[in-house]
């Protein structure tokens, strides 16, 4: 996520643009608040400089991308400034880290529908079809102006021309979250439960395609964690068949313990020798880090956390034989001898966000949490 900064000052202000707009838009704002607080913009996924597919636009994401970037950058007691769209982002976010919003700001808000988010949605989907988006982006922002101008030509050429990818796709997510979330975000909120579940989510998620898609293959790991690679992969495969054809099955297996707990201590392992990297059809790790194009700024704050830095060699190097050197891909940890002593060395600049060590650390110890400004990997031929 790309963002700005500047200004010291509590509390902190946190700007959220509205749906084809982006940081820029705060600029007076930006500006005047930074003289006496600190402040914040970011642009959402797939607006302004921040990447962003199509199919991760909705509120959901955006809420957790603007809550994560509270937690990355340690901001305490924010005040969360959301204009249209971003007021449904500000509330998401609220509800995801309500002990780090003081306060939320809403400016122009708005609501696309009350009730029955399945139909709200296909309703506004269908609009965007008849229309085409285009015509569709075009009335609905003309409607904003009280009357023609031309800086209000050029902010409705530049909504179109920067939403026509992500827009059709968002428009109808936007709609379906207003139907089937937007009053119990308010309701948790007014009643001091910003950190509640809301109850519609589930409802919301089990009428998704996300949901159609899972289901078949939910009993694919069991299997494989259970019977091993031939069986647990032939059975796995069996299994996602039938859930095809027959989708009302109900079976469910469940894991018999967490992926880190299957981990074998060192004592009992037999070390395996790997062949050197031949060049042609085997390569070495960095050159394979090197190929994916990440990327982090030096100077910003490390995303991989530890919450007790003695773990590492105290306890899963003589246990686990420190197991992060092995099952990171991407070769950011590191066990470094300097003389008689050893530590624990994290070349966060590798890091290709798979989140292995976050799942498969034996103490629980690593979290990882989204770097600033979207840095990571870009791989630019897929």
């Amino acid at each position: 996520m790309h963002f700005v900064r500047a200004g010291q000052g509590a509390p902190p202000i946190l700007f959220v643009h509205g749906f084809a707009c982006s940081l820029d838009d705060w600029k007076f704002q930006f500006d005047f608040f930074s003289k006496t607080n600190e402040v914040i913009s970011c642009d959402l996924r797939g607006h302004g400089r921040t990447p962003g597919r199509p199919q991760e636009c909705s509120i959901e994401h955006y809420g957790g991308d603007v809550a994560a970037l509270i937690m990355n950058l340690e901001l305490e007691k924010t005040i969360l400034v959301g204009h249209s769209m971003g007021c449904r982002v500000v509330l998401e976010a609220a509800r995801l880290v309500p002990k780090r919003v003081a306060g939320l700001v809403l400016i122009d808000g708005s609501r696309n529908a009350t009730s029955d988010p399945d139909a709200a949605e296909k309703g506004a989907r269908a609009t965007v079809e008849k229309m085409g988006y285009a015509a569709f982006a075009e009335a609905l922002f003309r409607q904003m102006f009280f009357k023609p101008s031309a800086q209000a030509d050029a902010i409705v050429a530049r909504a179109v021309k920067s939403s026509a990818e992500f827009g059709p796709e968002l428009w109808p997510r936007v709609t379906r979250w207003d139907a089937g979330s937007m009053d119990a975000a308010f309701a948790a909120i007014d009643a001091g439960r910003a950190a509640d579940v809301l109850e519609a989510y589930p409802a919301s998620v089990k009428s998704s395609d996300m949901e159609k898609e899972l289901r078949k293959v939910r009993n694919v790991k069991p299997l494989w964690s259970r019977l091993g690679t031939m069986a647990g992969v032939m059975l796995g495969g069996i299994d996602m068949w039938l859930n095809t054809i027959l989708p009302f099955l109900p079976h469910t297996l469940k894991h018999k313990k967490a992926d880190y707990a299957g981990l074998t201590k060192a004592s009992s392992a037999q070390a395996i020798e790997y062949e050197k990297p031949d060049g042609k059809l085997t390569f070495d790790i960095l050159s394979s880090v090197f190929l994916s194009g990440t990327n982090h700024e030096e100077d910003q704050p490390v995303h991989l956390r530890l919450t007790d830095p003695s773990i590492p060699i105290e306890r899963n190097l003589p246990e686990y034989a420190e197991p992060a050197q092995r099952y990171c891909p991407a070769q950011v940890y590191e066990v470094v001898e300097e003389g008689e002593k050893v530590r624990f060395q994290i070349n966060v600049q590798n890091c290709v966000h798979c989140k292995t060590c976050d799942v498969k650390d034996p103490a629980q110890n690593i979290t990882w949490v989204p770097p600033e400004g979207g840095d990571g990997p870009n791989y630019v031929n897929m």
